[in-house]
């Protein structure tokens, strides 16, 4: 005849209250699950089930680094992985410059590698700037170029970068004459303001006077003036920054 063994059983508001020997079980009839306890804990520890269910024991405070190195699913709830304690999840401000060297993503939102602890960076093409930047923030655009003119002083010429310089082709350019050419630039809308000089070096400024206009969505004109009492046979270099 065999012999039917029944623990000690109550709901899991009941559990709460109760407080139970060290290595005593009993049932949480709410959970359908197991309860150990210690002796001191009231309520003791429920086991989780095997069966997937979302009531699933998850105690983030007690987990381990090693818990957290594996993503786990608990019914309809992910808990991915964060290689490291739950209790940090994602302290920039302690993190180290390994931390930043991989990408990382939290529900909707992706962390890139800054490649240090100090001193973030990042490349960007199009830059916009919602809520402004804090005193002392350092922006480094790196988009940059540069372009040499073929044929004449008046051939259009193709570069689509922020900043850069543009080498025009040597010609001559007779004294008080003004030559203009057409840059291409697809990051242009056509609202922005274009700086732009001699480099000084290659041509003495006193020489020249380059003026940027005509800026449309696509492309923008420079026009250079020999200023000088003689005709000029030089490949001047141009140095720009578009601003907008």
């Amino acid at each position: 005849m065999s012999t039917e063994v029944k623990h000690r059983r109550g709901t899991t508001a009941q559990h709460a209250t109760f407080t139970g020997a060290v290595g005593e079980i009993t049932v949480d009839t709410t959970k359908n699950t197991a309860v150990v306890h210690d002796g001191v804990t009231a309520g003791g520890h429920p086991l989780a089930k095997d069966s997937g269910d979302a009531t699933k024991v998850f105690n983030v405070e007690a987990a381990t680094a090693a818990d957290h190195a594996v993503s786990r699913s608990y019914g309809d709830t992910r808990y991915a992985a964060l290689a490291g304690l739950a209790t940090q999840v994602f302290n920039v401000e302690a993190a180290t410059a390994a931390d930043h060297a991989v990408s990382r993503s939290f529900g909707d939102t992706r962390y890139e590698p800054f490649g240090g602890s100090t001193g973030h960076s990042f490349t960007t093409s199009s830059l916009t700037v919602t809520n402004g930047i804090s005193a002392g923030s350092n922006i480094s655009i790196s988009t940059s170029g540069s372009v040499t003119q073929v044929t004449s002083k008046s051939t259009t010429v193709t570069l689509n970068t922020l900043y850069g310089s543009i080498t025009t082709h040597s010609a001559s350019l007779a004294a008080g004459a003004t030559v203009s050419f057409t840059v291409n630039n697809s990051l242009l809308a056509g609202d922005e303001v274009i700086v732009i000089n001699t480099d000084g070096v290659t041509s003495s400024t006193a020489n020249y006077t380059v003026k940027a206009g005509d800026i449309a969505a696509g492309s923008y004109k420079i026009s250079i003036k020999n200023e000088s009492a003689s005709s000029l046979s030089q490949s001047i270099v141009l140095r720009f920054f578009i601003l907008g």
